[in-house]
């Protein structure tokens, strides 16, 4: 990799979204021997800009592909995104202007979307070849509480699947799980929480030590899952019912790490 060009890459939140958009970052360093400027412009940040970037920055520097980590505050940017408006980002900062940038928001109109896997559409839109069993990110803290455990995350969200098997899991698995996330209402509204532990993520980094130290994530779509993704660890997705079951289901022939659910008939964990 030429340490000296680099090239230059924007993007927004949310937390999952950028992490999953760093596959691309890594997959253009890598085919065009270079490191990666990477500028995060101000949307869909749950717990705002500023905050992410300071957690996010030691795990990003770390990524040997990766020559700065900033924030972008010259730009405006209409505030929903979606794949049926385009509406670029539009940049003031004089050094992308003159240098040129890879906008990676740009996933949000490829006609992949909703149709394909999140390799299928970052290859497809940035020109790549996929790599089999990949991971693009690296963390080697590990943390004690997690070190070989199965780990259940799941965000209350209107897209919980139902039918998704947390019972016969935790009858698998019975002392080995425990249930981790940065807010105890996560647990409470678990179904199953009287029967497994809670343990209480505080960081960005916090959640990728915990994540690597473990043996599998059970997740549902949230930002935990796409760290899982993103470092390679064994992971099972509980997939809703709509469009974004695609960019899961799709993975497994890349990675054998990855498996899903749907329901009894639609799911790759036998």
């Amino acid at each position: 990799m030429n340490i000296g060009l680099t090239r230059n890459f924007i993007m927004g939140g949310k937390l999952g979204d950028f992490i999953l958009s760093m596959y691309a970052v890594k997959n253009i360093c890598e085919r065009d021997s270079c490191k990666a400027n990477i500028y995060m412009y101000d949307i869909g940040w749950e717990f705002g800009i500023r905050n992410t970037h300071a957690e996010m920055l030691p795990i990003m520097i770390d990524q040997d592909y990766v020559n700065s980590f900033n924030v972008m505050d010259e730009c405006e940017i209409d505030s929903v995104q979606h794949s049926e408006k385009n509406s670029p980002v539009r940049v003031f900062n004089s050094k992308l202007l003159s240098e040129g940038f890879i906008d990676l928001g740009g996933y949000i109109r490829s006609p992949l979307l909703y149709k394909n896997s999140w390799s299928e559409i970052y290859a497809n839109l940035f020109n790549f070849d996929i790599k089999n069993d990949y991971s693009w990110i690296t963390h080697n803290k590990e943390k004690l509480e997690t070190k070989d455990r199965i780990l259940i995350h799941r965000k209350f969200s209107k897209t919980l699947n139902h039918e998704f098997p947390y019972d016969q899991i935790i009858n698998e698995y019975k002392d080995q799980i425990l249930f981790i996330s940065s807010n105890e209402k996560d647990y409470f509204d678990f179904p199953y929480k009287d029967r497994i532990e809670f343990l209480k993520v505080s960081s960005i980094e916090d959640w990728f030590s915990s994540i690597n130290s473990c043996a599998m994530l059970v997740s549902n779509l949230s930002a935990p899952i796409t760290i899982a993704h993103a470092l390679n660890k064994l992971r099972i997705a509980e997939l809703p019912n709509n469009g974004d079951l695609f960019h899961w289901v799709g993975e497994s022939k890349y990675c054998e790490n990855i498996k899903w659910f749907l329901n009894d008939q639609f799911n790759n964990l036998k």
